[in-house]
């Protein structure tokens, strides 16, 4: 969920996004998140060498893949939720 079902986001498909368990532990964490646009965020929190640079850094300002059809886009009012909530801030 992007916004949290504990804090009253529904189940419906505009407030998931897939991600695998890292990327989804750190999404909820606010490590990462969604800009306006639809591109990854990272919080400036982020650090570390290699690995944390292929997983984290190489992602920030890309486009996520979006659903064929726009009504399972991430929903903008989820996305900004998460914004104000949860991400830590950063690029």
């Amino acid at each position: 969920h992007i916004r949290w079902k504990q804090h009253h986001g529904p189940c419906e498909v505009p407030n998931g996004l897939a991600l695998c368990a890292i990327h989804h532990k750190a999404f909820d964490r606010g490590s990462i998140g969604l800009d306006e646009n639809m591109r990854v965020v990272v919080s400036d929190a982020v650090n570390g060498g290699g690995v944390v640079q292929r997983l984290f850094w190489d992602f920030a300002g890309k486009e996520i893949a979006l659903p064929q059809m726009k009504e399972n886009y991430p929903g903008e009012r989820f996305v900004e939720w998460h914004k104000r909530e949860v991400f830590r801030g950063g690029h």
